[in-house]
């Protein structure tokens, strides 16, 4: 007899986590998805390394999808279904999915010499720059710098010479991701293809579970994920935009951050649980 079992995966910044970077509105849910063996999958742009700290704090040790579907982390000491609490830091085993960084970077500057393009990225700084760029913390500012498929640049050229150099990159199959304030020079995936990896994991780990996969986001960049999943959670951005994926069952939260969050996923755990 089969068991039925959600499997959560969800953006971090302005879905689980609010404008101060917390998650206590969440905790309760979070709490409750433990206790059912439901395993909670953080899917972010950030880094490996940046998400493994809030995995020990929130004592969540299931699988880590970063850098935008760029690497996966599957954690050696956990089970294959649920958050545990190991006796000690856990080690995972890191899977690049598409195009390295040392990679991206050596076709990158390449370009950059022969072409002599203005534009400097993580990997020309120290640690000790990029925390005077960023004012991040000198502990964020290592985790930051730790990146397994992605590199963040500063464009210092005109926009006819980014043109040039999108193209040369795009030869190499290397997209960019507008941020903020960074380009994101990465290879041809997402976090869909972060999805499905750790839900192929799970499938071959338990294969007597029919795992229902529930997805929650906020942003342009989360699309491809809520519309591979069974069920997408939307979360109202804080800039007003409202996201519309194409997948059979969409619940659009009622309220922005941990809050919205929390609501919409207790409705889904009732619901299963009723079936």
């Amino acid at each position: 007899m089969s068991v039925e079992k959600l499997l959560v995966v969800t953006d971090l910044d302005a879905t689980l986590l609010d404008a101060n970077y917390q998650w206590k509105e969440a905790a309760a849910v979070v709490a409750r998805l433990y206790d059912l063996g439901f395993p909670l999958v953080f899917n972010s742009s950030k880094t490996i390394a940046e998400m493994r700290d809030l995995s020990e704090e929130m004592r969540n040790f299931s699988p880590i999808i970063a850098e935008n579907g760029g690497a996966v982390a599957i954690p050696k000491t956990s089970g294959p279904g649920t958050a545990q609490t190991p006796p000690e830091r856990p080690e995972y085993d890191v899977s690049v999915n598409g195009i390295p960084r040392v990679e991206i970077c050596k076709i990158a500057h390449e370009i950059r010499e022969r072409e002599n393009l203005s534009f400097e990225g993580f990997s020309d700084w120290t640690v000790a720059e990029l925390q005077k760029r960023t004012g991040l913390t000198l502990s964020q500012a290592e985790n930051a710098h730790e990146r397994e498929a992605t590199e963040p640049i500063i464009w210092l050229d005109t926009e006819d010479r980014w043109s040039l150099f999108e193209r040369e990159l795009s030869d190499h199959g290397i997209r960019i991701l507008r941020g903020g304030r960074f380009r994101h020079l990465m290879g041809e995936h997402d976090k869909a293809d972060g999805l499905r990896l750790v839900r192929d994991f799970y499938v071959r780990a338990q294969p007597e579970t029919k795992w229902t996969t529930v997805a929650l986001g906020d942003s342009q960049n989360d699309l491809k994920m809520l519309e591979t999943a069974d069920i997408a959670v939307v979360i109202p951005s804080l800039h007003g935009t409202v996201l519309e994926p194409k997948t059979a069952r969409v619940v659009l939260a009622q309220h922005s951050g941990p809050k919205g969050w929390s609501m919409s996923m207790n409705e889904i755990i009732d619901d299963t649980l009723r079936t």
